[in-house]
């Protein structure tokens, strides 16, 4: 090889643009061939240096055959190491040699693990789920049980005070329930508090909502009515309520409830309170007994 020729060949590898074949240079056809190997070669290498995979490789021979498998293997990795950023073990390294079984039994496993995680997740959200469920409500008659009664009213009033409308609560109580236990036994009577916490849980309006105060006891809150209206709506339930006996083994069997109301009007949200609430079902239960000892199956507002 003369001194001409190893001379191209270094600027081949040194110059910042490919050297012209000139002279005695260029009638060398094997050189010429060797000139455009080497340049095509130090350009994909150079831009693979500065990790662009993207580039092109056109030309065919052994090194630029090994070399296109090399950026396949690459991209693919690069690729695939994306998907793992974003949490994503599913995908399989396209090729078979003994890397590619390595990475994918690897993948495989991390997928693995990600969905007995997930699962796990899941299962313990959806028991924290029903752990809260079970803290907030009645376990008889699914309905909210007085404590979560009780927050969610405090809301509720508050939102109310706030906007400039008038609520209430009302008490309502099963009348001779003691001897529908004593006659129909407790098993019926479980079957009734179900019963009327159904009926009226269907006859109540959107914005209202009712809770299990205790033994035969219900508290309902009524949103957006002054006293006239919910003294409307409480007759309405009460209504309802006697004309939807209550159906057992032995056949129908009729049931009525007292009603006692009390109003929050006028109210100021930050006077709200715990101890406002429990004034309220206070004088609701004022009212109710009212009810009771006047006759039973009847509503009175405090």
């Amino acid at each position: 090889m003369s001194n001409n020729t190893l001379m191209h060949i270094k600027r081949l590898l040194t110059d910042s643009y490919p050297p012209s074949l000139e002279g005695e240079l260029a009638e060398n056809v094997e050189l010429a061939e060797l000139h455009d190997d080497i340049w095509a070669l130090r350009e994909i290498l150079r831009a693979f240096a500065n990790d662009d995979f993207s580039v092109d490789v056109k030309r065919s021979g052994v090194v630029f055959d090994n070399l296109r498998t090399l950026q396949e293997h690459i991209n693919s990795i690069f690729i695939l190491m994306q998907l793992v950023e974003q949490g994503n073990f599913s995908q399989q390294y396209p090729l078979t040699n003994s890397f590619a079984v390595a990475f994918n039994r690897m993948m495989s496993q991390f997928d693995s693990t990600l969905s007995s995680m997930k699962d796990g997740e899941r299962a313990l959200q959806e028991r924290e789920s029903h752990l809260k469920y079970l803290a907030d409500h009645d376990p008889l008659t699914g309905l909210m049980n007085r404590r979560a009664f009780m927050e969610r009213v405090l809301g509720a009033l508050r939102m109310a005070a706030l906007k400039g409308v008038s609520c209430g609560i009302m008490m309502i109580d099963i009348d001779f329930f003691k001897k529908f236990n004593d006659t129909y036994g407790h098993l019926a009577g479980d079957e009734a508090l179900k019963h009327v916490a159904e009926v009226i849980g269907r006859a109540m309006r959107t914005d209202d909502f009712l809770g299990r105060y205790g033994g035969e006891e219900f508290m309902f809150f009524f949103y957006k009515a002054d006293k006239k209206t919910g003294v409307a709506i409480a007759e309405r339930l009460r209504r309802t309520l006697v004309n939807s006996p209550v159906p057992l083994d032995v056949g129908t069997v009729s049931l009525a409830a007292s009603f006692g109301l009390a109003m929050a009007s006028d109210v100021e949200a930050t006077v709200i309170d715990e101890k406002f609430i429990e004034k309220l079902i206070k004088n609701a239960d004022i009212a109710l007994y009212q009810a009771k000892n006047t006759g039973r199956n009847k509503v009175v507002a405090f």
